[in-house]
Order: C-alpha cells, then sequence, then structure tokens
C-alpha cells in the first residue's frame, strides 16, 4: 500500500517524500508524540499545503487516518496523524521499498 501511495504518477523524489512523511508519523507515534501538520511543518520545513497533499494521498490508499484537533496556531485547520497499519506490516513495507530504491553502483 505503500508503494502504491508512493508511485501514484510521482517522480522518484516525490516517492521517496512519501515514505520518509510516512515513516515520520509511524515512528513518532510510537513514541507517543503527536503528530500534528504543524508539527511535521516544523520538524521537515515543508510547507504545510504540499504536507497536506502527501498525506491526504497516504489517506487515500489507506495506511493512513487524520482527525481534525483545535488548531492553536491561528484559525486554520489542524489535523493529528495515525498510522493504520500495524509495526510489523509497516516495517515489512518499508523494507520493501528500500530494497525496490536500492541501485547497483
Amino acid at each position: 500500500m505503500l508503494m502504491l501511495a508512493a508511485n501514484k504518477g510521482r517522480s522518484g523524489s516525490m516517492k521517496l517524500q512519501h515514505i520518509g512523511l510516512y515513516w515520520i508519523i509511524f515512528h513518532q507515534q510510537r513514541q507517543g508524540i503527536p503528530v500534528t501538520t504543524q508539527y511535521l511543518t516544523e520538524l521537515t520545513g515543508v510547507q504545510r499545503k504540499s504536507l497536506l497533499k502527501m498525506t491526504t494521498d497516504l489517506i487515500e490508499v489507506g495506511i493512513l487516518t487524520r482527525r481534525q484537533i483545535k488548531a492553536t496556531h491561528g484559525k486554520e485547520r489542524a489535523f493529528e496523524y495515525f498510522s493504520e497499519i500495524s509495526e510489523e506490516v509497516a516495517s515489512k513495507l518499508i523494507d520493501a521499498q528500500m530494497k525496490s530504491l536500492a541501485v547497483d553502483l
């Protein structure tokens, strides 16, 4: 599923961004850290609009959900994100995707 989201007509750079974004959300969630759009913007330096597009792609394939929360940064909507894949399955998907990106040197 992660590969479906990442390969949805995207460049190699965008594929890697989807995988990286999912991994950040998955990892931080495991650490008990609330993962919000604002948190991701501050952590990655990626613009809010781009993050919303990438998270929407991951939501559409069913590996991520989001819940609207009270915004602490103004009038914009705020979201918290949650992985919908078990730790075991996510690890296998990420390993498989990384192997598919590997290039023989």
